[in-house]
């Protein structure tokens, strides 16, 4: 991760392809995985509601997918493509 120009409300940082799949994976976690954060203690425990990481999560498996348009060609999805290479 290169960090840019930040001040106290915005960061522009430049992430490599493994960091992206690494937030993706992170937030789909949880969100929706079998130890996902309940809605009600979501914010309390993470300080974002989860409806702003469920967008985080779509923006970012956008841009993952942006990456890689040979994958949307075939149907699949970038994130679900390097998550089975595993």
């Amino acid at each position: 991760m290169d960090v840019g120009k930040f001040d106290t409300a915005f960061a522009c940082v430049s992430l490599h392809e493994a960091e992206l799949l690494a937030i993706s994976n992170a937030l789909n976690e949880i969100l929706f995985g079998p130890d996902a954060i309940a809605p009600f203690e979501f914010h309390a425990r993470l300080g974002v509601f989860g409806e702003e990481a469920l967008l985080l999560l779509r923006q970012v498996g956008a841009l993952l997918d942006e990456m890689h348009p040979e994958l949307a060609q075939r149907g699949d999805t970038a994130s679900s493509y390097f998550n089975n290479l595993r």
